[in-house]
């Protein structure tokens, strides 16, 4: 996902990633290092799930006893270690979103793309869209990515939308 961002995008000033365990954030944060290191790097972690977040902060694996977020994707409890670790190497920063802002994320890519996305998937988005005043003038990226939604997610958060089935 990284190298078709590159590779379709020169001089991307930010980059959007969602933040689940770690692995995509770590994954796309390690590309950039390498290949355009004056990208910054920005996880987006569910507000109601953000022990991925609390850990990178701290520099240290912090467990939560809840995830209480729409974005299964990214619900997660407990961090993986090495996936902290990585991490402090990898990311400029980290923002929380909460399920409003993903499913108003998902509205967006709907409207403007025709696409139906997954509430994990546009967390990404989210991010973008909820500090857009400040990346006025900026090249700045994210990826759309997973769509599993039942008939009646999208009915709810998508009202007007033809269920997939």
């Amino acid at each position: 996902m990284a190298a078709e961002l590159t590779d379709a995008c020169a001089d991307i000033d930010a980059v959007f990633v969602p933040l689940g365990n770690g692995a995509l954030a770590a994954g796309v944060g390690c590309w950039f290092r390498a290949v355009s290191p004056a990208t910054r790097v920005i996880a987006v972690a569910a507000r109601g799930a953000p022990c991925m977040a609390l850990s990178w902060q701290a520099g240290t694996s912090v467990p939560t006893d809840e995830a209480r977020t729409i974005a299964d994707g990214i619900a997660v409890r407990i961090p993986v270690p090495s996936a902290v670790t990585w991490l402090a190497d990898t990311i400029d920063d980290v923002v929380l979103v909460d399920d409003d802002q993903m499913i108003e994320a998902m509205r967006f890519a709907h409207a403007t793309w025709g696409r139906l996305v997954e509430p994990a998937g546009a967390a990404g988005l989210a991010g973008v869209l909820a500090g857009a005043s400040s990346l006025q003038g900026l090249r700045v990226a994210t990826a759309l990515c997973g769509g599993n939604l039942t008939d009646r997610q999208i009915r709810t958060w998508l009202p007007g939308t033809a269920p997939k089935s």
